[in-house]
């Protein structure tokens, strides 16, 4: 019986966070999110890309 009681338990758990660990999914990250706060985000990571692609030629094709 307390095995019986530990299993819903836990199923019990499971459903609850599952419906409410779906609500976040439904936020996008959207191509201006860091404009406000890091606008030179873009150029950086282009930079940083750029760099790694000159030490490494494969290192654009392993980003993609």
């Amino acid at each position: 019986m307390e095995r019986y009681s530990c299993c819903r338990w836990v199923l019990a758990c499971s459903i609850l966070a599952l419906c409410l660990g779906g609500q976040g999914a439904r936020c996008q990250l959207t191509s201006d999110f860091y404009d406000s706060t890091c606008p030179q985000l873009y150029y950086v990571v282009q930079q940083h890309v750029f760099d790694a692609m000159r030490d490494e030629m494969r290192m654009g094709a392993s980003l993609l």
